[in-house]
């Protein structure tokens, strides 16, 4: 099977190449083709915001037809879409790309369905931002960015400045090009409850679906900082969230295709906050082969082909990770961190040399250190994490 990459993914490419059938040719931006591996093939063109790589794969696909397209990063989605449609392949479709990568787009979809959803709007400044205030916390976004960046939630009148600021300046950090981008912003009503996210397979009827426990840093400010699979739910809990996961698929278009999809549980009531067309991130597709048995990559691409098998789910118990929460400033050095051959460990990592600046929790790409464990139940998995962490021993310097 030939499958064509739309932005390096390396969970996602781990999982595709597991299978020796599998072949995988990666669509990757000139400035990051450096990320790719060099044992992987590659081809380099601009996708994120540019019409450049449909020239580009038009001429790759005359000697190379691929069987599937899918999108490796948040911003390959729209060109994974596009080139599917071109090619006549399976995809989540259009709608769903587009809600997908366009927060405000979500909502307009959302106010036509069942689902409950926020008031929104686009803002440009914050003088709108101001003029959408009624008194409640609100959350300012980029409506078409990802990993949490630039997103700030605003409890007071006197922080929309600030936050303005913080938003429309938040860096996208490793994964920079090299021109700029277009950038919309959204205001919403910010919505209570506990966070999970749900992954879903779906293939002309037949559905997979994971539910993962999720809990972010807090103080206003999103960055996921622990995962763990499945979550803590009792059986009628679990099918809201799926039932939603399911009303939200139908009303975005999919038939065919993965739904990585953010909800906050408040009561029974489920609340959509966005949804992606591409792999799950922060190793979560790691925590459901772990807790399940199930390649969700696998599972992705049969469920494209119309070929999914529903994988009966293993009782290997449960797996979550926890992204260490760092002091700031200069980092010195790191103790206590556990290793591969500590009880449950499963992954392990820690990216900062000597002498970076670590800096505040406030979106995604400021994390640089992570622990990952399995266990046979929450509890165990819970306790582990939470033991790893009190022993880990970061030191730093004032900058």
């Amino acid at each position: 099977m030939k499958i064509l990459m739309v932005g390096w993914y390396s969970e996602l490419g781990r999982d595709l190449m597991e299978d020796p059938e599998v072949s995988v040719t990666v669509l990757e931006e000139p400035s990051l083709l450096s990320d790719v591996p060099s044992t992987v093939p590659r081809v380099e063109a601009r996708y994120q915001q540019d019409a450049d790589y449909q020239e580009v794969v038009s001429r790759l696909w005359e000697a190379t037809p691929f069987d599937v397209i899918v999108a490796g990063r948040e911003y390959g989605a729209p060109a994974a879409q596009w080139l599917c449609d071109k090619y006549g392949l399976p995809s989540a479709g259009s709608l769903a790309t587009q809600a997908s990568t366009d927060k405000s787009s979500l909502r307009r979809v959302l106010e036509e369905s069942v689902l409950p959803t926020v008031r929104s709007e686009i803002v440009r400044s914050a003088a709108d931002v101001k003029r959408f205030w009624d008194g409640n916390p609100v959350v300012l976004k980029p409506a078409n960015r990802h990993a949490s960046i630039g997103v700030v939630q605003i409890s007071r009148l006197e922080e929309i400045d600030h936050a303005w600021r913080v938003a429309t300046s938040a860096e996208e950090g490793s994964g920079s090009i090299d021109r700029d981008l277009d950038w919309i912003y959204i205001i919403e009503d910010w919505v209570p409850g506990k966070e999970y996210s749900v992954e879903s397979v779906f293939s002309d009827g037949e559905a997979f679906h994971n539910i993962t426990e999720k809990t972010v840093v807090g103080g206003g400010r999103f960055t996921p900082v622990r995962h763990i699979v499945p979550a803590p739910l009792s059986t009628t809990e679990s099918q809201e969230l799926i039932e939603a996961q399911v009303i939200l698929a139908k009303a975005v278009g999919i038939k065919r295709g993965l739904m990585h999809a953010e909800w906050k549980k408040d009561g029974s009531q489920c609340w959509p906050i966005e949804f992606a067309v591409r792999y799950p991130g922060d190793s979560i597709s790691l925590l459901i082969r772990k807790a399940t048995g199930v390649n969700l990559a696998r599972v992705w691409v049969d469920g494209l082909q119309g070929k999914l098998h529903l994988p009966v789910k293993e009782s290997t118990g449960s797996a979550g990770i926890a992204f260490i929460q760092h002091p700031t400033g200069r980092y010195v050095k790191i103790d206590g961190m556990p290793s591969l051959d500590s009880p449950g460990v499963i992954e392990v990592s820690w990216t900062a040399d000597p002498g970076q600046l670590l800096l505040p929790l406030d979106d995604s790409k400021a994390r640089v250190g992570s622990i990952a464990v399995q266990a046979n139940d929450y509890a165990g998995v819970a306790a582990l994490l939470t033991e790893y962490e009190a022993s880990v021993t970061i030191s730093v310097e004032n900058p």
